[in-house]
């Protein structure tokens, strides 16, 4: 779990990587599970509210880091705490090195919305800045020249922005990416999603533990695209994703990821 600092809005990391170590000595940084390179965390969107991120599988240590790698400010101001058990058994231990019972999330793959598979007339907002900053405007990874600074934004009075993607299909969705605004520096650092199958009653991704809707943390630059998994696949054709917090400006691409379903709505 993490912290900014208190009462100082822009003293905050936004992003950081783990390692743990048995003697204070050799070191390991914890993997990503998709991508067996080091993982690196999202980080903190505003100075009090804490992000938390479970690790996929306990890890057995006596020594614990946090590295901060980018922060809203010079000064990388954290605050922490470890969550896990203790003292240590066997029980426990093991879980160090066999998989525990929660299983593994899905990766999935882009269900068309970066590749254009999913058409602009699939794309729509709550808002649009403009013509030029559209729903469809947001795909993942556009813009190919300076002069296509492409993103989704939004008003700026809209109080409720998001961005829907219809799939055309009852799908398993596992999760979306965003990604901030190219070549500028404007990108969401927090959202939360949601799903219908009608486009009527929607549903948003839950917290496990209590129920309550889920906030995500996103971006913390505006090219790397941020992947955010749901512990298991929604059923869904239409996906909304709500920008709550951002740098610069609300600006937005993305893509949905997922496993489609064949049978048509």
């Amino acid at each position: 779990m993490t912290q900014g600092r208190a009462n100082a809005e822009q003293q905050r990391v936004t992003s950081y990587t783990i390692s743990s170590s048995m003697d204070g000595a050799s070191w390991t940084y914890n993997q990503d599970i998709n991508t067996n390179t080091v993982k690196v965390y999202t980080g903190n969107y505003d100075s009090n509210s804490v992000v938390v991120h479970n690790i996929f599988k306990p890890i057995e240590c006596l020594f614990f880091r946090i590295h901060p790698k980018t922060a809203n400010d010079d000064l990388r101001a954290l605050r922490l705490e470890l969550t896990g058990y203790g003292p240590l058994n066997d029980l426990l231990a093991a879980m160090n090195r066999e998989e525990v019972s929660c299983s593994r999330p899905i990766q999935g793959e882009g269900m068309g919305v970066e590749d254009g598979r999913i058409p602009d007339s699939s794309l729509t907002s709550s808002s649009d800045y403009d013509l030029n900053y559209t729903a469809s405007d947001g795909r993942l990874n556009g813009g190919v020249t300076p002069n296509e600074k492409a993103a989704w934004l939004a008003r700026n009075d809209d109080v409720d922005k998001w961005v829907k993607i219809d799939l055309g299909r009852t799908s398993n969705v596992t999760g979306v990416i965003v990604q901030g605004r190219f070549e500028l520096a404007q990108w969401i650092t927090s959202v939360k999603v949601s799903y219908s199958l009608d486009n009527v009653t929607w549903t948003y991704a839950l917290e496990p533990q209590c129920g309550e809707q889920r906030i995500y943390a996103a971006n913390y630059d505006n090219t790397t695209p941020e992947t955010i998994l749901f512990p298991r696949p929604i059923t869904a054709r239409y996906v909304r994703i709500h920008p709550l917090t951002w740098i610069g400006h609300q600006a937005m691409r993305y893509e949905v990821v997922g496993i489609a379903d064949q049978t048509e709505l």
